[in-house]
């Protein structure tokens, strides 16, 4: 009989049903494994993976709450979930007090859910990493999520893209991140976002004390440039950058050149605002963490590569760019 005493990660995939092979007891082991095979499932307690069932095996969660004290990571990535056929599962998530990570990708979650995980978020002071992306979000449900966010402060790494953002929920999830004690990590790719939105965005971030890695992919950057210039120069704890597929061109780029120049002579001469400048100028000599800015898959030629290598030449030591 399955016991799940002692696991660690639990993952849900859409595989199919699942008959475990006995091969030693499951409750002496930390991390279940299941994957599919040509001639059925099997399972391994390798370090790498977690527990894979089948689409609709919410009931055996259920059994979870109850026996499992060490769950913290579990998974839903492309199950088919809907409002209506996760509703069983909210309680439980809220349930648990050693939750840190949850995958809810490529599903069909909307409104209702938006709502139940604003409880979750409000709820749970553990939860450190959350994967929305591939949902059917739309209007007023990320808003939703972000007044969550607002009351949480233990999530790291956020994940929203491939949703619907509007001007207000882009409003509600820009408050939230300026004051977030925790964030480290967002994901916005594919969210169609307007200039407005991206500059709505930018400030709030410049803001936050605490977020390292932004990915803006699929969303086009062409306006929103000059906006990045100014997020380079105010974040010196910024680390990855992700612009990939961003519409990006050679104008674009002579653009930023100018842009970043005209930021480095105002920061230059500010006293208020040197401080920032002086990590990239060589003044200051505390270490700074190099920022990796991908700017792959986009429409520039040589002219434009050689205009962001312009624009980057004073703080190559501290930036690396991928084209």
């Amino acid at each position: 009989m399955l016991t799940l005493l002692s696991l660690a990660i639990l993952y849900v995939s859409n595989s199919g049903s699942i008959a475990a092979q006995e091969q030693q007891p499951y409750d002496t082991l930390s991390t279940f494994t299941f994957y599919q095979t040509e001639n059925g499932c099997r399972w391994s307690n390798h370090d790498y993976g977690g527990l894979y069932l089948g689409t609709n095996h919410i009931s055996l969660i259920t059994k979870i709450e109850g026996e499992n004290h060490n769950l913290c990571s579990l998974g839903f990535h492309g199950c088919e979930l809907t409002d209506e056929s996760s509703l069983p599962l909210w309680p439980i998530l809220r349930s648990h007090s050693t939750l840190k990570s949850l995958d809810l990708s490529s599903n069909k979650l909307g409104t209702k859910s938006a709502i139940n995980l604003r409880l979750l978020l409000e709820q749970s002071q553990l939860i450190e990493s959350l994967n929305l992306q591939f949902n059917f979000f739309k209007a007023g449900d990320v808003a939703a999520i972000a007044t969550g966010l607002a009351h949480n402060q233990s999530l790291k790494s956020l994940e929203l893209g491939f949703n619907g953002v509007t001007d207000t929920d882009m409003e509600t999830l820009a408050a939230a991140l300026a004051h977030h004690k925790s964030l480290q990590k967002l994901g916005l790719s594919f969210l169609s976002l307007t200039p407005n939105q991206i500059q709505v965005l930018i400030r709030s971030i410049i803001k936050s004390q605490t977020l390292t890695d932004l990915n803006l992919s699929y969303n086009n950057m062409n306006e929103s440039m000059y906006q990045l210039a100014a997020l380079i120069h105010a974040k010196p704890q910024l680390t990855s950058l992700t612009l990939t597929h961003c519409n990006i061109g050679d104008q674009t780029a002579e653009k930023f050149y100018v842009q970043m120049n005209q930021y480095a002579e105002t920061f230059s001469k500010d006293p208020v605002k040197k401080g920032f400048f002086s990590f990239f100028n060589g003044e200051e000599k505390k270490p700074f963490p190099q920022i990796i800015i991908d700017l792959r898959y986009n429409d520039l030629s040589d002219r434009g590569v050689y205009a962001f290598k312009a624009a980057f030449k004073k703080y190559q030591d501290s930036i690396q760019i991928l084209y």
